[in-house]
């Protein structure tokens, strides 16, 4: 009687666990799923957004957050509020309807030797160095040319040439720190290697 009542408790357990498997798979089935933006490559700070900054990504509603956007509530024309990075899903504090006023340009006077390196084209983003003595140094971060005044771009061993004017974008703060003090420092550009490229 015991080892019968072993076996039918055992049975019981079995088809109680196939039949939870079983409803699992069916809500699996019929869950809805939605289609949502990740970035393709990196969209920069009041950047235009268009179709083709993004591919779309199937996700499941269970695993929905408030903060992802669906691919039918993007209403373009639209704008990046802060850096996006490649392969980031769009968030809803990443994007603005108007272009973000938080960002600011300047003209900076680069002396030849003053570069780390040249050869720069507009929309490099490179990270710039503002040195005062042996001390004082401030890295800026994020900054992009969004012109240039002068076009002779040789290479920085060559210091007979003429200086170029950058013009940089950057966040509005950092470019005021860097009005305060470029009368102050000279500056050196170090260039960003391209994605995938290995140190050394």
């Amino acid at each position: 009687m015991k080892k019968r009542l072993i076996i039918w408790t055992f049975g019981l357990m079995i088809v109680t666990m196939a039949l939870q498997i079983s409803l699992m798979r069916a809500a699996t089935a019929s869950e809805k799923f939605h289609e949502v933006l990740i970035a393709k490559a990196e969209v920069y700070p009041n950047e235009v957004l268009t179709a083709d900054s993004f591919s779309l990504v199937k996700i499941a509603e269970s695993s929905m957050e408030p903060w992802m956007i669906k691919a039918s509530e993007l209403v373009l024309p639209a704008w990046s509020s802060r850096l996006i990075r490649q392969g980031e899903l769009l968030t809803r504090e990443g994007i603005s309807l108007e272009p973000v006023q938080d960002y600011a340009e300047v003209a900076l006077k680069m002396e030849p030797q003053d570069a780390v390196a040249y050869h720069l084209f507009i929309g490099e983003e490179i990270d710039l160095l503002g040195i005062r003595g042996e001390e004082s140094v401030i890295h800026f971060n994020t900054m992009r040319i969004s012109g240039i005044l002068g076009q002779d771009l040789k290479p920085s061993d060559m210091t007979m040439t003429q200086p170029v004017f950058l013009i940089l974008r950057g966040e509005k703060k950092e470019i005021l720190e860097l009005c305060r003090i470029k009368s102050t420092h000279t500056f050196q550009i170090i260039k960003k290697k391209p994605p995938g490229q290995k140190e050394g």
